[in-house]
């Protein structure tokens, strides 16, 4: 379901991360507070405030985890999907996938984004 802003997200401990917790939590609180503020957005601007509010909170994810010692090597996947204009816009990160459920019917809309994932893909 989606929230009251049009936006929901899902964002769990990386593979093999350690403080994954950490890391989702930041991702959570910085996502939310970078798309659901401001007034109604068109698709576009919809789209690019996501993708900038997901590469955010990774660079502050990083910088934590590079400046903590007891947080070296923490990360979290994210996926997050926004609803604007009967359009849903997903951004996603690593293995958590999007699926779609429509008509009965459910699709997956995401790919993985994990090195697993890549080297497992057959050659074309």
């Amino acid at each position: 379901m989606l929230g009251e802003k049009g936006l929901c997200f899902w964002c769990a401990t990386a593979w093999r991360c350690r403080r994954g917790e950490v890391a989702s939590t930041m991702a959570v609180e910085s996502i939310s507070s970078a798309v659901g503020s401001g007034e109604p957005l068109t698709r576009e601007r919809f789209a690019r405030r996501l993708r900038r509010a997901i590469e955010a909170a990774n660079d502050s994810i990083f910088v934590q985890s590079r400046d903590n010692q007891n947080e070296r090597g923490m990360g979290t996947t994210c996926t997050a999907v926004g609803l604007v204009d009967a359009t849903l816009l997903i951004g996603q990160i690593g293995d958590s996938r999007c699926y779609v459920l429509r008509g009965g019917h459910l699709s997956q809309a995401t790919k993985d984004q994990s090195l697993a994932w890549q080297s497992s893909k057959p050659e074309p």
